[in-house]
């Protein structure tokens, strides 16, 4: 054994005792590498969200989980599937281009819509392509709260949103579901469900900062 193979570490499976309390801790870091983005773009003219981007926010999702952490699946061949949904994402050799698809509407609806649309396009779309091999839900819902503490210009205070959504799980992935069943031809959804939802947890989470502070 060479001495630099001693400190390569193995990711860990999800049935390791480990899994649970790494995924915390990679969630934590997250947090912090969004914080220190969304203060940097603040002072540097909020540039568009980049795959490079969506790749490190993924990167800090399953760091030590996945082995590929950060990298998408078209660039090593990897199909995946979605438990307890009928929807299919599409094969790894389609994910560049959609992925390329996905920022061209996310950049136009962030300029142009709600800033709450483009959180809830984010959610749904990055979930429906699927890019990554493992943490999509983790990378989606950590955009979906990037964008809309950007369109809003502040970093809101409480249990951040992409925190409650995991905390909704089930109600979450049955509005992702609906919303697969309704593509329409140019790829959209209907997306108002979503919006509702997203406008629900984030009352809920400037409520919550409110309550503590009275």
């Amino acid at each position: 054994m060479r001495l630099g193979d001693f400190f390569l570490l193995k990711h860990l499976d999800d049935g390791h005792p480990l899994a649970n309390w790494l995924v915390h801790r990679n969630l934590a870091r997250q947090y912090d590498f969004m914080n220190t983005s969304f203060q940097l773009w603040q002072a540097q003219g909020k540039p568009k969200v980049s795959l490079t981007f969506l790749g490190e926010l993924n990167l800090y999702a399953v760091h030590h989980l996945s082995p590929r952490p950060g990298v998408f699946r078209y660039k090593f061949e990897y199909n995946v599937a979605i438990n307890g949904s009928a929807h299919q994402p599409p094969p790894y050799q389609e994910v560049e281009a959609w992925m390329a698809d996905f920022l061209i509407n996310l950049h136009k609806l962030y300029e142009t819509g709600t800033a709450i649309r483009a959180a809830a396009y984010a959610l749904w779309r990055m979930n429906w392509i699927h890019p990554f091999a493992q943490g999509n839900g983790r990378t989606s819902r950590a955009l979906c709260y990037f964008l809309l503490c950007q369109r809003y210009n502040v970093w809101f205070p409480g249990t951040p949103l992409h925190e409650l959504i995991r905390q909704n799980r089930d109600e979450y992935c049955e509005l992702l579901r609906d919303a697969d069943k309704t593509v329409d031809l140019h790829h959209m959804a209907d997306l108002s469900k979503i919006d509702d939802f997203l406008e629900r947890l984030m009352s809920k989470q400037i409520n919550s900062v409110l309550d503590q502070r009275s």
